[in-house]
């Protein structure tokens, strides 16, 4: 495993992000234990879009962020995460759904340069329409 070398970017202006939604978030502590843990050279810190309760982190966004920095320590990395919750009281429609649509919008407002390249989410939904 020793033998293994760090994955470096083949652009230097490569970018990534995780996108979480309903409350997951990921503590910045815990991902430097596990860096700390699995000696992972990550000099690239995260930049938060959006609320992250870093003391209640989730299982799912934990292991995204972790993950999507082991892959590419050298890249740009962003913590995406939209606040919401559909109603489950309420009927399903197009204005009742978890801000899935509110991430999508926001990234297409950005110009290219700003935009993340890779863009890792992890998301299970019915649709309504």
């Amino acid at each position: 495993l020793n033998a293994i070398k760090t994955p470096q970017p083949v652009c230097k202006t490569s970018t990534q992000a995780v996108v979480e939604f309903l409350g997951q978030y990921y503590a910045p502590a815990d991902l430097t234990m596990y860096q700390n843990t699995y000696d992972i050279k990550s000099a690239m810190p995260i930049t938060v879009n959006g609320p992250n309760d870093v003391s209640n982190p989730g299982l799912e966004a934990s292991l995204d962020i972790q993950v999507i920095t082991a892959l590419a320590t050298s890249s740009a990395t962003s913590f995406w995460s939209t606040s919401g919750l559909r109603n489950n009281s309420a009927p399903p429609s197009d204005s009742n759904q978890e801000p899935f649509l509110r991430w999508i919008t926001r990234l297409m407002s950005l110009s290219d340069g700003d935009a993340p390249v890779v863009n890792s989410v992890s998301y299970d939904d019915d649709e309504y329409a």
